[in-house]
């Protein structure tokens, strides 16, 4: 096991402005940046924020307010309830990974499924819990660690790595190792309930196989709606009522013009010298830093038991081995350890005085610690090294003006920010500041502008900010400065808005009535063609002489799957209805032009079905058993605990009409 100890540089020179630990944080900001970009971020913080049983949706949950949960409250799960701010926050850092809109998330049922997510996990924790199930420390320490250490860049420490991820998710450390406890323990049982269901039969696999894979033959007298060529006229009344019912087709959304005022970083630092001096300093005040004291190269065998390490200890003094010590006595190499490179401070304190005093090649007798029983080898003395300060120089000089560059461009931001605050206008503020400033197109809450393109392109990496501060301020404002996603600062200033408003019905009364009249038409053709099926299943009369008798010709299908994709002008919906009807019965069935007639002429299943096939669908199967199974287990650790939604609440933050963005 390796243990890795941080030591807190000092400062640089005279002031206590220039410490590694800033250069680190920057350091950590660009190594988060770019786990984003990349997607193993927000893999993991997806992953943590919404944890949930897979595949599952919450049924028969309380959408609505009742009491025993406040106001501010969005759910109450058992005894646990579900703060809207703690909410928001996950609501937010999640679309903003996957960059939708609250309002589109909402009406896209995401939000919910999102909601059902922190239903299903305080569930499932609650359930862990009460089965005793407890995540130890040194398991939730070792799944943190795993976490943090694929982001830990050069210049970073994982625990200033985990702190930007902290200060990014609004969360203490004690929460984000409680959570990571909550997740295991709840993992573990919905594995174990997920694990217990039965493997699906080998006959059931073939059944459903044969099922899906069932072909049929279909005889299909087609019905345009285009036959139908006198249509009543609407009234204006009609016409009028039409467009209110759908009044929304015809709205403009909401745009906002808005202005960028940023503060490039790439200026500043070509403004930045750093003196030898101060690279000077930097070296000699942080000297420990560069210097790696004497090692000690040990191979080491840890035994259970003395008497094992005893005999071990023999047989390496008469020759051969360690390794082969170990083999010969134990008839395993388990126990025995690699050489490895060791600091004094680095061995257990029984071990290190020993393990330092000896020579090279020397071999030490048992010693007894906490993990056993050891044998060890000094392999090799490693002497002390010292990085020389024209190897450190590119990188010291380097990390300064990053320290620099961080302190000028806050003070910078600050600067802007009280000019904004104390009246300014952008104008002014760029006669006394260095400051870009930039006016968009207008554009809606989606980014899209007038012509319905992407207003936003230009601004990828920061979409996200712009839309959401764009859409909390009034018109005439100014956003604070915010620091981006690319390491400049930016803030927003809403130059108009656009209100939300609805093309007139004189503009679209042509659109509308031709609406009117195709609904009109597609209407009476689906009653003349129900008048058709009743009379052929009345009279019994074969489908090729009604096909005859009305002028019509029938198409034949063959060989359909219910897999496939649909043959036009057949929809998806005619073909669930057809495999859904008796052979030779007849079924009325819509089309991409109108309405049909079918009859089902015959149908025939596989005759051979291929061992690959039917495993894939056996372990389909099972996957589904074992999801309705970890379904079946929420559904009752609802009713036990009690589950309340405030649907209001939920409507008003993030439904239509709701007043913050």
């Amino acid at each position: 096991m390796q243990v890795l100890i941080v030591h807190d540089r000092k400062p640089f020179g005279n002031t206590h402005r220039y410490e590694y630990r800033k250069v680190s944080f920057i350091m950590a900001m660009q190594s988060l940046r770019k786990g984003a970009s990349t997607g193993l971020l927000k893999y993991f913080l997806l992953g943590l924020l919404v944890f949930a049983a897979g595949g599952l949706v919450m049924t028969d949950v309380g959408g609505f307010f009742r009491g025993g949960i406040s106001g501010t409250d969005i759910g109450k799960v058992g005894k646990e309830k579900i703060n809207i701010s703690a909410f928001d926050r996950t609501v937010r850092r999640t679309l903003g990974r996957i960059g939708i809109a609250p309002e589109e998330a909402f009406k896209l049922g995401y939000i919910d499924e999102l909601l059902n997510n922190e239903i299903r996990s305080s569930l499932m924790n609650q359930a862990a819990l009460k089965l005793g199930i407890r995540v130890g420390k040194d398991h939730t320490a070792n799944k943190v660690r795993a976490i943090v250490e694929p982001m830990v860049t050069d210049g970073s420490t994982p625990q200033q790595v985990l702190d930007q991820v902290l200060m990014s998710q609004g969360m203490s450390e004690s929460e984000f190792v409680r959570s990571i406890g909550r997740e295991v323990g709840a993992s573990l049982l919905n594995g174990a309930i997920q694990n217990g269901s039965s493997v699906t039969s080998s006959n059931m696999a073939a059944d459903l196989h044969a099922f899906q894979n069932e072909q049929r033959n279909v005889d299909v007298i087609l019905f345009p709606d285009s036959e139908l060529k006198s249509i009543k006229k609407p009234s204006g009344a009609q016409l009028a009522a039409l467009y209110e019912a759908m009044k929304e087709n015809y709205a403009q959304a909401e745009t906002r013009t808005v202005t960028l005022v940023m503060i490039d970083d790439k200026k500043l630092k070509k403004t930045i010298d750093i003196s030898e001096e101060d690279i000077r300093a930097a070296y000699d005040q942080n000297i420990d830093a560069y210097t790696s004291p004497q090692q000690r190269s040990i191979e080491q065998a840890i035994l259970n038991s003395e008497e094992e390490a005893n005999k071990i200890s023999e047989v390496l003094k008469a020759g051969g081995t360690l390794k082969a010590a170990v083999k010969k006595v134990t008839g395993e190499e388990t126990a025995y350890l690699d050489p490895q490179a060791f600091e004094k401070d680095g061995l257990l304190p029984e071990i290190s005085d020993q393990a330092f005093a000896a020579k090279k090649g020397g071999q030490i007798d048992p010693i007894q610690t906490a993990l056993g029983w050891h044998v060890l080898v000094v392999k090799d003395i490693i002497n002390p090294t010292k990085q020389s300060f024209q190897s450190a120089h590119k990188e010291l000089e380097e990390e300064l003006k990053q320290v620099r560059l961080a302190d000028q461009l806050y003070e910078l931001a600050n600067t802007v920010d009280d000019l904004l605050a104390g009246g300014a206008t952008l104008e002014e503020v760029k006669q006394k500041i260095d400051i870009d400033t930039k006016t968009l197109k207008p554009f809606n809450s989606y980014g899209q502008g007038k012509d319905s393109k992407d207003a936003l392109t230009e601004y990828e990496d920061r979409r996200t900010l712009i839309l959401e501060t764009s859409y909390k301020l009034l018109e005439g404002e100014t956003s604070p400065v915010m620091e981006t996603s690319n390491g400049g600062f930016m803030a927003i200033h809403i130059t108009s808005i656009q209100p939300k408003s609805y093309t007139p019905f004189k503009e679209v009364e042509s659109e509308v009535r031709k609406r009117w009249t195709n609904d009109q038409r597609r209407i009476e053709n689906k009653m003349r063609v129900a008048a058709f099926l009743s009379e052929i299943e009345t009279t019994k009369k074969p489908l090729k002489d009604f096909a005859r008798e009305k002028g019509k010709s029938i198409k034949k299908y063959k060989n359909i799957k219910r897999q496939d994709e649909p043959q036009k002008p057949l929809t998806q919906r005619a073909l669930n209805i057809i495999f859904a009807s008796a052979i030779d019965g007849y079924a009325f069935v819509d089309t991409a032009e109108g309405s049909a007639i079918a009859q089902i002429t015959a149908f025939s299943l596989p005759k051979e079905q291929k061992e690959k096939d039917l495993d894939s669908m056996q372990e389909t199967l099972t996957r589904a058993g074992q999801n309705e199974s970890a379904l079946l287990y929420l559904n009752s650790k609802q009713k036990d605990y009690g589950v309340v939604v405030n649907r209001d609440l939920l409507s008003n933050i993030y439904g239509p009409g709701r007043e913050s963005f």
